[in-house]
């Protein structure tokens, strides 16, 4: 069912369970005006949905899929990293040598970590440098251990607190730098 209140989601929207989903894509309607600029970790069905109001640009590992994308996309495949303390799951995470050239300089309003697929995300924990800090910076799929673990070692380099969204229908995420009230308006 499409609450009515997702005024830029449309009925063909399929929810499977991997993209983000209408309770995050609230969200960033909220505090994000159209046509501000969002950097995404991962792209997907969500990222045609958020093309709709705002410019994306996409780090994609996947080439198959970065080239159907037709926003701007870094394509950045994955690579090995050495293992970081308190964090299981695959050693790999985008290539952090394409990533700083093409990061430096880039200006984008809210971060959306939603990839590289599950279990390759604790990278940022390692690389978050390379990313504005002052930046919304949202967090999907917090159902997962492991992204939860994610957010609070993000937090905690950065010395920041973060916000976790849980709704009825949804998957949690996670905000640092929300811009939001406790009442949920923006400020």
């Amino acid at each position: 069912m499409r609450p009515d209140r997702y005024k830029f989601i449309t009925c063909d929207y399929n929810l499977d369970g991997v993209s983000v989903d209408y309770s995050l894509l609230e969200y960033i309607q909220r505090v994000l005006p159209e046509g501000k600029t969002i950097l995404e970790l991962g792209s997907g069905e969500g990222t045609e949905q958020l093309l709709k109001y705002w410019e994306v640009i996409s780090v994609e590992h996947d080439s198959e899929y970065a080239e159907k994308l037709t926003n701007r996309c870094i394509y950045a495949p994955l690579t090995e990293h050495k293992a970081i303390r308190n964090h299981s799951g695959s050693m790999q995470w985008y290539d952090r040598d394409i990533l700083i050239p093409e990061l430096e300089g880039l200006e984008y309003d809210l971060l959306l970590v939603d990839g590289p697929p599950k279990d390759t995300r604790c990278g940022i924990v390692k690389y978050i440098e390379l990313f504005d800090a002052d930046v919304i910076m949202v967090f999907d799929d917090l159902q997962r251990k492991a992204d939860r673990a994610i957010l609070n070692s993000v937090a905690g380099k950065l010395k920041k607190p973060f916000v976790t969204y849980t709704y009825q229908e949804g998957k949690p995420f996670g905000v640092i730098n929300d811009p939001c009230t406790e009442c949920g308006e923006p400020k």
